[in-house]
């Protein structure tokens, strides 16, 4: 659920082609095969659409993956998307061709439902991160509905889980219960609805911290979803939070088949 008709050959293909030129080739051709690839990803353009309602952590998610601070050029500041009467770019600094756009509100006065589409120009963006709060909104559910109808990739997003863990210490509740119960309760929601029933693509995370939630699972999505050359292009851009999860969680080459087999969240 979430993962738009991939057009791309089966990575295991691509394994096999690289194989093949270096029985037939040798060592050289594969370099050279690699250069060309790797150059081939620097110049892919990739754009993700970032939405949902403010204060869900979209700029807080939107600085993890840019590596930003406050007083960088290119931070997000807390509300722009709500502000903003157009979708706000903001360029990944390693590769500006890299962009996250912080989308408005759907179903506002400014941008109702009826046209929200057509305005925001759904069709040109990559991938969509829906981000939500404690539940999931009935404007989500339609922007869900709206994406699987166009063919898009996309996941929901619930953040803020440190915010939950540190609560849950404050209410004498034990940490390892927070994240099931959660799941539990976006499980019970989404049951009666055809399009996220069985979804793999609702994932808990903190955009503070990359060692808690589901950060793993989120990038084998996003790879799952995008052409390989698009996804190893944001590899390359985002080094401080890949790096982590490439080296605690997989190797190089376990990464790709796990991402493949990887088991529904919920």
């Amino acid at each position: 659920m979430g993962k738009a008709e991939s057009k791309e050959l089966p990575k295991d293909d691509e394994y096999a082609e690289l194989r093949v030129i270096a029985e037939k080739q040798g060592p050289s051709a594969v370099s050279k095969y690699l250069q060309e690839y790797i150059s081939q990803c620097k110049n892919e353009k990739v754009a993700f659409a970032i939405t949902g309602r403010t204060a869900t952590g979209k700029s807080t998610f939107i600085n993890k993956m840019n590596n930003v601070n406050p007083g960088d050029i290119g931070f997000a500041k807390s509300g722009s998307g709500n502000t903003t009467k157009k979708p706000t770019a903001y360029l990944n600094p390693q590769n500006k061709r890299i962009v996250f756009y912080d989308l408005p509100g759907v179903g506002t006065m400014e941008f109702p439902k009826a046209t929200y589409a057509e305005e925001m120009e759904l069709e040109r963006y990559d991938y969509f991160f829906i981000f939500f709060d404690k539940v999931i909104s009935e404007d989500d559910y339609f922007l869900v509905c709206k994406l699987v109808e166009l063919k898009k990739s996309f996941c929901l997003v619930r953040s803020k889980i440190d915010e939950d863990l540190r609560n849950a210490e404050d209410d004498g509740k034990r940490e390892e219960e927070v994240i099931p119960a959660i799941r539990e309760q976006i499980t019970e929601q989404i049951s009666r609805d055809k399009h996220l029933m069985n979804s793999d693509a609702i994932f808990l995370i903190s955009s503070k911290r990359k060692d808690l939630g589901d950060w793993p699972q989120l990038l084998c999505h996003v790879e799952n979803c995008l052409p390989p050359t698009k996804f190893e292009s944001l590899i390359y851009s985002i080094p401080t939070l890949t790096e982590y999860v490439i080296d605690v969680n997989y190797n190089t080459l376990r990464r790709r088949k796990n991402c493949r087999q990887q088991l529904p969240l919920l």
